[in-house]
This record gives C-alpha cells, sequence and structure tokens, in this order.
C-alpha cells in the first residue's frame, strides 16, 4: 500500500521514490517488511499461507523461496517506476502475495497436464476472479491517505508469473541439473539483498539527533545541521549538504485554527513579494505532513538553477508555527524522510 509521510516507516526503510533513485535501493527490499498497521499485516500474512499451501509442492521449496522474495522486490520496483507520486510511502508484502498469485497461473497454464482436469480448471478460474476483483478494487479512488499500490501487484504479479515459467521443478530447467545451479545462485543473490538491505536499515536508524533552539522554538535535528545563523532564524547544514537551508518562526497566533492553510498561502505570498520572484514561478501543495498544511514553491534563483522553497505552517494553541527549507533537488531526497520527526518536535522554546 502507500500513504503519506510517515518518520517511523520512512526510517526503517519504506519505498520513497526520491531515496531510492538517490542511491538507497535498500529500501526496495526492507519495504516489503513494513505495513502501515495489524489489518495490512494479517491480511499479508494470511494470503502468503494461503497460496503458499498450494505453491510450495508445485514449485518446490527453493524455487517458491525465490518467487515469494523477488516477487516483492519487483513490485516495489515497479511502485518506484509507475506508482504513486513522490511523496508517497509504500509498504507491505502485497507484491509477494500476487507474486504467488501470478505464479500460480502460470504454473497451472504452462504445465496443464500435471494436474486433474476439474480441480486445475476451478482453481484456475477462482484465482483469475481474485486478481481482476483486487486490480478492480484498486482502481477505485481513495482519497486521502492509505490506499492500494496497483503498480506494485501488477509487478508483483508479473515477475512471480515469469519466475514461476522457468524455475519450477517442473519446468525444462527445473528438470535439468543446472537448474539446481541457478536456484542456488538466486538463492544466494536472496541473501545477499537481504543482508545489503539490513545494514541500511540499520545504519538509517542510528542516524544521530539533538535537541536545538532555532528562532524561537525548541526542536529536533539531525547532528549534521550545524549551529543556528543569520539572527537565529535559519540553520544551514554541513559542507556535505551546503544547498540546504531551514528557516523557523513561532510567534503569537493571528489566525484562527481552520485557517491553517491560509497561513502557509499567505507566508508563501510574503516571500515570493519579499524576493520579488517573477517569471515562472510555481506554488502548490507540498509533502502531506500530519497535521501541517503546506506549500512548495519552485523557481529560478539568480543563478539560473531551480530552488524550490517548502513551506509548512501550524496553529497550535496560543501559537502559530512556520518553518520553511529552501533546497536544491538534489537535497530532496535527504530532506523527505527528516521532516516528519523534525516537524513533530517542533515546541516553543
Amino acid at each position: 500500500g502507500t500513504g503519506g509521510v510517515d518518520s517511523l516507516l520512512v526510517r526503517a526503510g519504506a519505498n520513497v521514490r526520491p531515496f531510492v533513485w538517490s542511491g538507497e535501493y535498500w529500501r526496495l527490499a526492507a519495504s516489503t517488511l513494513l505495513h502501515f498497521n495489524a489489518l495490512h499485516l494479517a491480511l499479508n500474512v494470511y494470503g502468503l499461507w494461503i497460496l503458499g499451501r498450494l505453491l510450495e509442492p508445485m514449485l518446490g521449496r527453493v524455487p517458491f523461496l525465490i518467487v515469494v522474495f523477488l516477487s516483492g522486490v519487483g513490485g516495489a520496483l515497479a511502485s518506484e517506476l509507475y506508482g504513486a507520486g513522490p511523496y508517497s510511502v509504500g509498504v507491505g508484502a502485497s507484491g509477494g502475495v500476487f507474486g504467488l498469485l501470478g505464479a500460480l497461473i502460470a504454473e497451472l497454464t504452462l504445465r496443464r497436464r500435471h494436474y486433474p482436469v476439474g480441480w486445475r480448471r476451478l482453481l484456475l478460474n477462482n484465482l483469475i476472479f481474485l486478481v481482476v476483483l483486487n486490480l478492480s478494487l484498486g482502481a477505485i479512488p481513495s482519497g486521502e491517505g492509505v490506499s492500494i499500490d496497483q503498480a506494485a501487484h501488477i509487478g508483483g504479479l508479473v515477475v512471480g508469473a515469469l519466475l514461476a515459467a522457468l524455475l519450477a521443478q517442473k519446468s525444462a530447467l527445473g528438470r535439468r541439473a543446472v537448474g539446481k545451479w541457478v536456484h542456488g545462485v538466486l538463492l544466494i543473490a536472496c541473501a545477499a539483498i537481504v543482508v545489503y538491505s539490513g545494514v541500511g536499515v540499520a545504519r538509517n536508524l542510528g542516524r544521530a539527533w539533538q535537541t536545538r533552539v532555532v528562532g524561537g522554538a525548541r526542536l529536533e535535528l539531525p547532528s549534521d545541521f550545524i549551529a543556528p545563523v543569520s539572527e537565529g532564524q535559519a540553520v544551514s547544514i554541513g559542507a556535505e549538504h551546503s544547498n540546504l537551508a531551514m528557516y523557523v518562526q513561532v510567534r503569537e497566533k493571528r489566525t484562527i485554527q481552520h485557517d491553517v492553510d491560509g497561513l502557509a498561502g499567505a507566508e508563501a505570498k510574503k516571500i515570493v513579494d519579499a524576493r520579488r520572484l517573477t517569471g515562472a514561478v510555481k506554488v502548490r501543495p507540498s509533502a502531506q505532513v500530519s497535521g501541517w498544511a503546506t506549500r512548495e514553491l519552485t523557481f529560478v534563483d539568480e543563478r539560473s538553477s531551480s530552488t524550490r522553497l517548502l513551506i509548512f505552517a501550524r496553529v497550535e494553541g496560543p501559537h502559530e508555527y512556520l518553518v520553511s527549507f529552501e533546497l536544491k533537488d538534489n537535497e530532496l531526497p535527504r530532506l523527505l524522510g527528516l521532516l516528519p520527526r523534525i516537524l513533530s518536535s517542533v515546541r516553543p522554546a
């Protein structure tokens, strides 16, 4: 499934497009083990159990494990290429579940002579019905929040069908001695991906954070954010992150609670006017973080390079909070996973 930016899921390895394309490929495997809630996990575990009991005796244990794992990774990759927007968070083993569906359909279709006619036809019809039903439900718009990741489902389905066609113990390759070597190589490759993903998750979760006071606010920031600059209003990043700056304001409430979206829009207009930005300035909603209204400005700076300004506004109690990030596109992947934790920690100093 896919949903909005969630701090813990992102830090633990959720599938977020800008992160993956910036080099964090370990997320493709790690995201298949994460789930939004207990129901999401239970549904996928039940699907794997039901379909696995049917498929494992058909394929053999090793090909079965390869199909489950690589279908999940293939589904995550399909989600990256064709899935929801860049700020979406993808998690879940549904790509693997659909991989088992695809593998069963391929096995029953390609090697139909190995199974009783009536049983095979009934099971195949039910499997096809399940695929069509789930893909149809996924096509229904679900609004904001968690949604069905159609790209991951279709990707897992295709990968599972292809792998079953090639690797099953009744296939041409599976009946030959070389088939066991192929199975062994793929199993080792899967184990290497698991280790690589585990190291990526451990490093990401181990990132150090510190409490800082900036612009009248107390908040948590990564340890590689250096000391406040520019009259306490900005925090700039060390040499490794020279293209990112952050600005924080905490002030007495000047607006009503339900007009927080207008507060974000007013701040965006104020910045455009103050900087005298002209020409192709795009203003639109930004990454969705719970409790914050957002705006994103994209403009060409004096050096003729594209710059983003992400603005987040919140009204809570007697205070208004305005937090903005000015960055180049290559800093966006790094920032997205930090946003929820930074914003949720903002309090008056």
